[in-house]
């Protein structure tokens, strides 16, 4: 990927030096990609009203020694999602996930479609973006006590686990399925 355009969705935001940014981004050719934003934290940065996560984005990405974000342009902020905070959870979990499960630079066509689609119609479910990455809930039993009901997922461990064994990890570790 030298110069590429594509669609993609903010996933997250980390602030890199005095002015500087990384972002990490699911694309539609290119999968999960971490680019560097320069002077993306400056207050009349192109970039700022556009890098918000939970967005369709079209980018321009760049590849010389790193990915750079030289361009970018909101498509779809996914309204629908952020009017209802159910939603809006949901969603960001799926994003969440997302950033810490699909390995980078591996296109995922399957995953983008699901993924824009139930944004796009505000039905974002957890359980499906699971399934297409290969955590399929419904044949699972918790990875501790092996109750059959499980509700809960640990994106450091990769294990499905019942609800009060859930209560073992952290919370930043669990999503919550059910």
């Amino acid at each position: 990927m030298r110069e590429s355009v594509t669609q993609a969705v903010i996933l997250s935001l980390v602030p890199v030096k005095e002015k500087d940014m990384n972002v990490s981004l699911f694309t539609k050719e290119h999968g999960r990609v971490n680019a560097r934003v320069i002077g993306g934290k400056k207050p009349l940065s192109k970039f700022a009203p556009h890098l918000d996560p939970l967005t369709l984005v079209i980018a321009r990405l760049v590849e010389k020694n790193t990915i750079t974000l030289t361009d970018v342009l909101e498509e779809n902020r996914f309204k629908i999602l952020r009017e209802e905070s159910k939603r809006f959870s949901e969603a960001i979990k799926i994003i969440a996930l997302i950033d810490v499960l699909l390995p980078l630079e591996v296109p995922e066509g399957p995953l983008w479609n699901e993924v824009v689609h139930s944004f796009e119609k505000g039905e974002p479910r957890v359980a499906n973006i699971l399934k297409i990455l290969g955590y399929d809930s419904e044949r699972m039993i918790c990875g501790i006590c092996k109750n059959p009901n499980v509700g809960v997922f640990s994106r450091d461990h990769h294990l499905f686990v019942c609800e009060s064994c859930g209560g073992k990890f952290s919370f930043r570790d669990v999503v919550y399925i059910t």
